[in-house]
């Protein structure tokens, strides 16, 4: 624990309410911490995502430490946070959701400046060095978070909201921090600079779009391709048609609909995002997301509608490679039903998609096989069990498989296969 506490009073220094972050690929155990809450952890991946910003962050909690800390440990960063001091700031503050968004983004900000990797060097300097060099340090993390929030399609009250109450520091030349009123200006200048990334009018108290804003069209294509969500490619032409025009209700409400499509397949792939969350991303409920989008410009929207697509790239890339690597077979082993392996492995495949009638017929073939192979060797699972399930008619077998999803006939056939699997020997 000495190395720890070591970094913990480093970057303390550099933080901006006395918080800061990093990236790494251990566990949290390895520092005897706890594992970041999934809420948290979610804050980030957004803000990696919408600013296009290639770190990664290994984020852990400090329990009872009324603080958090952005460490360099073994060359990997780490963020270390006390949960119950980021929710009392962001309290205080009266944005439960961007205040803690606002810490994230200033203490990435800090790694991305390579702050902490100047601590030891920093430590050599006379001590009146140091401070204004730590002094400016927090300036440029503000403005960074400033801007990160802009991009993410927060108002700039929002933004400052925050900054303002940290303390004003009456003898700033022997503090670690800059007064809060410069800090609020740092913030307030990033948010700025954000907005105008954003093609909107930054000038006035309202988040206008003023018609600077383009999409790159390569974005439009879904990181899914032919498996993209329902409307995804739809609200992206929209979003980029749009050009920063202000957003109107029918966009949100299909920028909702995308939305809640997105969710819901998260949890169809059982990817573990965090869905329901206060401040998340992964919302079933319409109505918040097409609220929150009314707030935003058509640049935030687009981006939070790309980062949950992409997110549901990487889970299905890694089912399907888990599928590779194990790949199903019939519990009858060398007694299989005739193209049962086959067809889960296609089943497999389309996942997401809508099924055809060539995979129907597919489907119905294995039906009726798996069910003459129940009479002819007198099983009687056709007994009490739901009606039709074991069916040897062709026709009824493959329309029913055009009006549900691969996974669950895929779940059909497998019933039955396991079934057999029991009577056949």
């Amino acid at each position: 624990m000495i190395p720890l506490k070591y970094c913990l009073l480093g970057t303390l220094l550099l933080s901006a309410s006395n918080t800061t972050f990093a990236d790494s690929r251990f566990s949290c155990n390895t520092l005897q911490l706890q594992n970041a809450e999934p809420l948290i952890e979610n804050m980030i991946d957004r803000i990696l995502t919408i600013g296009n910003i290639r770190q990664q962050y290994n984020v852990c909690r400090l329990p009872n430490s009324s603080n958090a800390a952005a460490m360099i440990y073994k060359n990997k960063r780490v963020i270390a946070y006390d949960a119950a001091y980021l929710y009392q700031l962001a309290k205080q503050s009266g944005e439960m959701h961007w205040g803690k968004v606002t810490v994230l983004a200033h203490e990435i900000g800090h790694h991305l400046y390579r702050h902490t990797d100047k601590l030891p060097a920093l430590q050599k300097l006379p001590k009146m060095k140091q401070l204004a060099l730590r002094r400016q340090y927090e300036l440029q993390a503000d403005q960074f978070a400033g801007k990160v929030l802009a991009n993410m399609g927060a108002s700039l009250s929002s933004t400052q909201a925050l900054i303002r109450v940290l303390k004003v520091h009456q003898k700033v030349a022997l503090s670690t921090h800059p007064d809060a009123n410069k800090r609020v200006h740092a913030v307030t200048q990033g948010w700025n600079i954000g907005c105008r990334q954003a093609g909107s009018n930054c000038n006035s108290k309202i988040y206008k779009p003023n018609g600077r804003y383009k999409i790159n069209r390569k974005t439009i294509q879904s990181p899914l391709g032919r498996s993209a969500t329902a409307h995804y490619n739809r609200f992206m032409q929209q979003a980029e048609t749009l050009k920063g025009a202000r957003v109107n209700r029918n966009y949100c409400n299909l920028y909702a609909s995308l939305a809640v499509n997105q969710t819901i397949r998260s949890q169809q792939y059982q990817c573990g995002f965090n869905v329901g969350s206060y401040g998340s991303p992964w919302n079933r409920a319409a109505a918040p997301q097409s609220n929150w989008c009314m707030k935003a410009s058509a640049h935030a929207t687009s981006r939070e509608a790309k980062f949950r697509e992409t997110k549901l790239a990487s889970c299905v890339a890694r089912k399907q490679q888990r599928s590779k690597q194990q790949p199903t077979h019939s519990p009858l082993g060398r007694k299989a039903t005739k193209n049962y392996d086959r067809f889960i492995q296609h089943s497999k495949k389309l996942k997401g998609q809508r099924v055809n009638r060539a995979y129907c017929n597919l489907y119905a073939s294995i039906a009726t096989y798996q069910t003459k192979r129940n009479n002819q060797h007198r099983c009687g699972f056709n007994l009490g069990d739901t009606a039709n399930r074991w069916s040897p008619a062709f026709a009824p077998q493959s329309n029913w498989c055009m009006q549900v999803r691969s996974s669950i006939t895929a779940g059909e056939a497998t019933y039955r296969e396991k079934k057999l699997s029991t009577c056949i020997h």
